[in-house]
């Protein structure tokens, strides 16, 4: 288990030799050397309130991220750098580090977080687009991701992403439905099956849409429908049978043809679960998405702002 903290300026020499030595699997010495310089300290001296550290009950390192909030743009902030120690990668130690910047972000009033990475890097690609970055517009593309060329200087092209802040994922979003656990969602352990929380997000959308004015009958007079792209479900805690839930809804605007919905399970204001999910809104007729769904929503609604708009 780690536990995370705000990062000092004394921790620079320690977070340089983990560079150099993390993907030393990867790079050669002196590549890893050079990836190191990316972290000046000038970073911890002027940033350590943004910078986190995953330690070990041993106080060992076993991820880091330098981050900041932007001086000239009040409403962004920016990762710099991120890095998990191999042998305790795929323990969801980036996930968490990136949720406590987003946090800080949110606490400073920021609206949206950046993050940029090197052009057909599919995992870094994927693990952003899991917690809710979509790549910017670019004048190449490489796997179908754009990227800038020369973004960062010659031969330094860059995959620009960026993140829009919803609510803040311990917290009850604006919009709730409270839902009662059955014994019959159960599984054979006795906790909620994984397929029924999909299922509540769906329904808390829906009243959402309802709430907002929208029925699904409107939906289909106007020739259109709500479709899902991707979701994404963490599990923090179990819900047996028994249980109230309050499944949260916002609606984030991520550009372009899609939306992106942020939910959030609470029992008794415990988070227990989030699901985030990228979706559009269907042509029935022509089978393709809306270029922009939000004409669409407002002429459908008295109350646009239960949907972000």
């Amino acid at each position: 288990m780690s536990g995370i903290r705000q990062a000092r300026e004394s921790d620079h020499s320690v977070l340089v030799e983990c560079v150099r030595s993390w993907w030393d699997d990867s790079r050669s010495a002196e590549e890893a050397r050079e990836l190191s310089l990316l972290l000046p300290k000038l970073f911890l001296q002027h940033f350590a309130r943004t910078s986190l550290l995953a330690e070990g009950p041993d106080g060992a390192v076993h991820g880091f991220l330098v981050g900041f909030h932007s001086g000239d743009r009040p409403d962004e902030s920016y990762i710099h750098f991120t890095g998990v120690h191999p042998g305790h990668r795929r323990q969801g130690i980036a996930r968490e580090l990136y949720e406590r910047f987003f946090a800080l972000a949110r606490a400073a009033g920021r609206h949206q977080v950046l993050a940029v990475t090197a052009p057909g890097n599919r995992g870094s690609v994927g693990f952003h687009r899991a917690l809710g970055f979509e790549p910017e517009p670019g004048d190449a593309e490489a796997g179908g991701v754009p990227y800038v060329t020369d973004d960062d200087g010659p031969g330094r092209s860059r995959v620009r992403l960026r993140r829009r802040l919803g609510t803040d994922a311990g917290t009850a979003s604006p919009f709730t439905v409270r839902i009662s656990v059955r014994g019959y969602e159960t599984d054979s352990q006795g906790h909620l099956n994984s397929s029924v929380y999909t299922q509540y997000a769906e329904h808390a959308r829906w009243s959402l849409l309802q709430t907002a004015g929208i029925r699904q009958s409107d939906l289909l007079d106007k020739g259109v429908g709500p479709v899902n792209l991707e979701s994404t479900t963490r599990f923090r805690r179990e819900l047996r049978a028994g249980d109230e839930v309050d499944v949260g809804c916002v609606f984030v605007r991520s550009g372009g043809k899609t939306f992106r919905i942020e939910q959030s399970f609470h029992r008794a204001g415990e988070l227990v679960a989030e699901l985030n999910s990228v979706s559009g809104l269907m042509d029935l007729a022509e089978r393709r998405l809306l270029a922009d769904p939000r004409p669409a929503f407002r002429a459908m609604t008295p109350d646009p702002r239960l949907l972000g708009l």
